[in-house]
């Protein structure tokens, strides 16, 4: 193995100084230095930037080269994110509800977000999650969007559940009594119709 030769160098390759030891800073203004002769490693390119879907009750994270969200089929490149659709037909009177273990209800709304959670600047109902040590600060979404729900773990750390069953980001299903949804694996709710 060859022998490098003895100093330092700094990182820039516009400066050609050369110190005896390894001085901190360079006077051009380095402050990372190699061994003379050894090669400068430079750091990996960050990776691209995720591309989130623009409706804002999806939010998804797209793959490359999507042409449309693969949730919810908003095309990428829309300009403003749809809102409600006037065609679709509101809940019945009264509507829906997530109904927790101690009868709290919270209303569930066409394409109005609710956002469950322990931290009470991100959920208004962090109070219900008192002494659920597996709920995130910022769990989870539900969204009533066309007669379906739309339940989305928001990066959890102890997942999020509908009906016993753990999902993977996102699950969509038809509006029913009595779906249960669990933030980690103690923290329980049933969607209700009034």
């Amino acid at each position: 193995m060859a022998e490098l030769s003895t100093g330092y160098t700094c990182v820039n390759p516009d400066c050609d100084i050369v110190f005896n030891v390894d001085p901190g800073d360079c006077i051009c203004g380095a402050t990372s230095f190699v061994r003379v002769g050894e090669k400068v490693r430079t750091p990996p390119p960050p990776p691209p930037p995720v591309r989130h879907c623009v409706r804002p009750d999806c939010g998804q994270a797209l793959p490359d080269g999507a042409g449309a969200c693969p949730y919810c089929g908003t095309p990428v490149d829309a300009e403003v994110a749809p809102t409600v659709d006037p065609a679709v037909e509101p809940a019945p009177p009264g509507g829906l509800a997530l109904v927790a273990a101690d009868g709290t209800r919270i209303t569930l709304r066409e394409g109005e977000e609710v956002i469950l959670g322990r931290d009470p600047g991100q959920s208004p109902w962090a109070r219900l999650t008192e002494g659920s040590p597996g709920v995130s600060r910022r769990h989870a979404s539900i969204t009533i969007w066309r007669g379906d729900l739309h339940v989305r773990d928001l990066g959890s750390s102890n997942g999020t559940w509908v009906n016993g069953i753990r999902i993977a980001g996102a699950a969509e299903l038809p509006v029913t009594d009595g779906i249960r949804i669990g933030l980690g694996r103690r923290f329980e709710m049933e969607v209700r119709s009034s």
